[in-house]
């Protein structure tokens, strides 16, 4: 194994080949158990929305904060507008409208310490997962920005084999969302 991040079009070709392929058992977002985010249990309960989904899980996310540093009310203000108006302003179009999304397996993890490269095909080896059923531009929150070796690059190579959610216009709130 080589540490080296994988190429960008193997690995988004790779990624998104698992996006299209990947089918929830029941048709709905989560996971059939806890996984975690480094020593951070998930909140996988399976939701029939994304929006229903990702709310669970960033409301442990903050419950978790909250616990470890202590009650503030700016904090709780925050993670209210978050939770009530930001994920839902973003989140709700893309099942909305007429417009659906599918719940794809996601890495959940994805950054470049948890990628490598195999040293005799050359193909990306990934790792350390935090897998779940979600919407599939959740797995590419972490190429919006030029950091731990994955940028843009990267993301406009993802959506070369796997398009843009509609409504397009979102897309990089979206993903800043995620990133949360």
């Amino acid at each position: 194994m080589d540490p080296e991040t994988p190429n960008a079009s193997t690995l988004t070709a790779r990624l998104a080949e698992m996006h299209k392929k990947s089918i929830s058992p029941n048709g709905k977002y989560g996971f059939h158990l806890t996984t975690y985010n480094g020593n951070l249990p998930q909140d996988c309960t399976w939701t029939d929305t994304w929006e229903e989904c990702y709310r669970n899980n960033l409301k442990r996310m903050f419950d978790l904060e909250e616990q470890a540093r202590g009650s503030d009310g700016d904090f709780r203000e925050l993670r209210d507008t978050v939770l009530d108006k930001a994920v839902t302003r973003l989140l709700r179009p893309l099942e909305s409208e007429g417009r659906s999304i599918k719940p794809c397996l996601v890495h959940g993890d994805l950054w470049s310490g948890n990628v490598a490269t195999d040293i005799e095909t050359g193909e990306p080896i990934v790792f350390d997962a935090s897998a779940l059923y979600a919407h599939n531009e959740y797995e590419v929150r972490t190429m919006r920005a030029n950091r731990r070796f994955f940028g843009r690059s990267y993301l406009k190579s993802y959506h070369d084999y796997y398009p843009i959610s509609e409504p397009v216009d979102e897309h990089d709130a979206r993903l800043a969302l995620y990133g949360v």
